[in-house]
């Protein structure tokens, strides 16, 4: 059937609608059903498949390939080294479903894919926010107000209100500190839909993204995740420095990556000083973060959790086995206590150990180049930019809270990545590129948060 010809070419330009579509039901059936293992993979691959019999190729190559190589391959030996290889065979493909999404998003936003890259951008970004809208939707028609500490009277009651006239809807019920993490990233796509309907005068592509916008940042608001707020604000305010940075540069794009840098390094440099005069502001700020379950607060859970990363340097503890562990260690106790550590970093250092944490920081720091890289110009592509913010309130985010890869949302931490691929041509060159920066940028990203 794949070499009969007839099918293939039919297969052709619709590649990439074909390729989301089995990657998007593949990901929903790892999410719902866990337990169906490796299945939806071949749900997942059968447009790789039909792609090969068409043009003998697989995938277009991108520059993190190797990085994702090496993430996946962390995470099988953390099935390996887990003592639960039923939570960690579902943990794992999940992140296959991540990769699986990655490289169909990837198929719209790729210089030389089936659609043209300005039209697959548009095409990516809102889908984006049409998904943020929707999960901030359901999360507002499902959640039960009563099951979990919301920090604010009113959040409960305006949700209480809005719930009642529906009937009770089945489904999994989304913890709002893990619907705060995935609206936050999803905000940059509805915001950049958006200011490119008015910068093209499209008023009627506005009605919709203005739609879009609102509800999910409504379903943030309501969520009630003090993180991801701050996020929000923090890719806000870097959005807001680069946009005065060009209104002073004028057509220097060199000077204005001088003053962005300048700016920020400034702020970096007050903040350490603020620091520094007053020791526990820091502590005073984490612990203004809402309390977790049993009264500990994040910084002794840090703490505690930090214990699990010198036991489990290397190769981790296996995937899934935070919450056992935590507990034996910290309380002597082989009860369940908390799923995960609130920390994107430690959580990925406890079950992947230094390696799968090396990695994702690569391929974060592959994409931080591309941007550098595209700021030459003085210009950053505009759906580029939104998944730069995007990845920024994934990193900033994950310092206090795991939203992502301590829950089943793990499949979407590689979407904003698939926006920062260069041309066919240049992605040999840019992923050969990267390997000088693994080390300087894993080496102070690591430091600074042991600092922390």
């Amino acid at each position: 059937l794949l070499g009969s010809g007839k099918l293939a070419a039919m297969f052709g330009k619709k590649f990439a609608f074909v390729n989301l579509v089995c990657a998007l039901a593949a990901a929903a059936l790892w999410y719902v059903y866990p337990q169906l293992m490796a299945w939806p993979l071949l749900l997942g691959v059968l447009p790789w498949l039909l792609r090969f019999a068409h043009e003998g190729k697989w995938l277009w190559r991108t520059p993190f390939e190797w990085p994702s190589l090496i993430f996946l391959g962390s995470g099988l030996v953390g099935v390996w080294a887990t003592f639960d290889r039923d939570l960690a065979w579902a943990k794992f493909w999940t992140i296959v479903a991540g990769v699986l999404l990655f490289y169909a998003l990837a198929a719209f936003t790729l210089p030389g894919a089936p659609t043209k890259p300005r039209q697959g951008g548009i095409l990516t970004a809102w889908f984006l926010a049409f998904f943020g809208a929707g999960v901030s939707l359901y999360f507002l028609m499902t959640h039960s107000w009563d099951d979990y500490l919301i920090k604010y009277e009113a959040v409960v009651t305006l949700g209480k209100a809005l719930q009642e006239p529906l009937p009770e809807l089945p489904g999994h019920r989304l913890h709002p500190n893990v619907v705060g993490g995935i609206l936050a990233m999803m905000i940059p796509f509805s915001t950049a839909v958006n200011l490119q309907a008015v910068r093209a005068r499209n008023w009627l592509s506005l009605l919709p993204g203005s739609a879009l916008f609102f509800l999910t940042l409504f379903g943030l608001l309501m969520s009630a995740s003090r993180g991801a707020w701050l996020a929000v604000v923090a890719a806000l305010a870097l959005a807001l420095i680069w946009w005065i940075a060009g209104l002073v540069a004028g057509n220097q794009p060199g000077r204005r990556r001088l003053i962005y840098l300048a700016v920020l390094l400034f702020s970096a440099v007050s903040l350490l000083a603020i620091g520094l005069l007053w020791p526990t502001l820091p502590q005073r700020l984490v612990n203004s973060l809402p309390v977790l379950a049993g009264g500990l607060d994040r910084l002794q859970l840090f703490r505690n959790s930090l214990i699990l990363v010198q036991e489990y340097p290397f190769i981790g503890a296996g995937l899934g086995s935070y919450m056992m562990l935590y507990s034996s260690y910290s309380f002597l106790a082989h009860v369940g206590f908390i799923i995960h550590a609130h920390n994107i970093y430690l959580d990925v250092w406890i079950e992947q150990g230094i390696v799968g944490l090396l990695a994702l920081l690569w391929m974060w720091g592959i994409f931080a180049v591309a941007l550098w890289r595209e700021s030459y110009q003085g210009y950053v592509r505009p759906y580029f930019a939104a998944a730069a913010l995007s990845l920024v309130t994934i990193a900033l985010h994950g310092f206090v809270e795991d939203a992502l890869y301590g829950s089943r949302a793990l499949m979407l931490l590689f979407l904003p990545l698939a926006f920062a691929l260069p041309a066919p041509e240049r992605i040999k060159d840019a992923a050969a590129s990267q390997w000088r920066w693994l080390i300087p940028v894993s080496y102070t990203h690591l430091r600074a948060h042991e600092t922390l």
